[in-house]
């Protein structure tokens, strides 16, 4: 379990990295935090579509790495449409951001929120109400969000990956051994083709 771990992840011409926090250091964050939009994801990003296909990847298999990596889930979230919550602080640069991470409806969603450490940041971002959902900043822009949402996923990916790794193997060798005897089968039909076409030639040649 790597819960007080620090993670990077290769952000482009950015530094970033992100580690797991208690509900209680959330809450006390809260307060100096601006509630930033919900990015959603729908669909899993992987860059291995072959072995996400063939491991039959699903939900599941997230919350199994989430909970391998960073241990039980917390209970921040809505039990009406959630089933699972993880919360990060995420550190992109100079900047500061909490992550509330959970499930809804089949959708991964990712709550973020800016938090406020410097006596700049108060200054700069100090007035902006903390009851409204913002639009994100420049210092993590939306296609930032969703570049980090893609590489953390990808996190999770590798980690399901290296535990299902025999399972991988099993279905890599069904997969080779159907195609073998696809291919097998539609050259088998070539040859009967040839031949009989072969023969006909010949008969023809006959007559």
């Amino acid at each position: 379990m790597l819960k007080n771990k620090s993670h990077i992840l290769k952000f482009e011409k950015k530094s970033c990295s992100f580690h797991f926090i208690s509900p209680q250091e959330y809450s006390n964050y809260k307060k100096d935090s601006i509630p930033i939009q919900e990015e959603v994801m729908e669909g899993i990003y992987t860059r291995n579509l072959i072995k996400s296909i063939l491991l039959n990847i699903q939900y599941p298999h997230y919350y199994m790495a989430l909970k391998g990596l960073f241990g039980e889930s917390n209970d921040f979230y809505d039990d009406y449409k959630c089933s699972f919550g993880y919360l990060f602080l995420v550190q992109i640069e100079e900047s500061s951001y909490m992550l509330n991470l959970t499930d809804n409806k089949g959708c991964f969603s990712f709550y973020f929120r800016k938090l406020l450490t410097t006596p700049s940041e108060f200054e700069q971002y100090g007035s902006i109400p903390r009851d409204i959902i913002h639009e994100p900043f420049d210092d993590f822009s939306k296609e930032d969000m969703k570049r980090f949402i893609q590489l953390f996923l990808g996190y999770l990916l590798s980690y399901i990956f290296v535990h299902e790794e025999s399972l991988f193997v099993i279905r890599t060798m069904i997969f080779l051994s159907m195609v073998i005897v696809i291919v097998r089968f539609l050259l088998m039909n070539m040859i009967g083709v040839m031949k009989r076409n072969r023969i006909n030639f010949m008969r023809e040649e006959k007559d």
